[in-house]
């Protein structure tokens, strides 16, 4: 699993959150931290489970064909972005 975000995330900001307004927000919790820390790679913030830092970033710089974003990414952004409210005007 790859986790792709822009910037780097807050972790403890998402901890509170979690914690504190999620139901099983424990349990959730968790699996992030099982992904690990956030590292930059390819010019993005990316956390992994069962696959090497080396091959994660490989895979986010082969599939960024069009900026750093990888393209699967971008799609399912469109697509979700079709079905929001604030449409395609608002980064997902």
């Amino acid at each position: 699993m790859i986790v792709v975000s822009r910037r780097k995330p807050d972790m403890d900001a998402a901890r509170c959150v979690l914690l504190e307004n999620v139901s099983d927000g424990h349990r959730k919790w968790r699996l992030i931290q099982e992904a690990g820390p956030p590292a930059a790679a390819a010019g993005v913030w990316i956390q992994r489970a069962g696959i090497s830092p080396r091959k994660a970033q490989e895979l986010v710089r082969r599939l960024a064909l069009y900026g750093r974003i990888p393209v699967p990414l971008r799609s399912a952004r469109l697509i979700a972005s079709a079905f929001s409210a604030e449409g395609l005007g608002q980064r997902v």
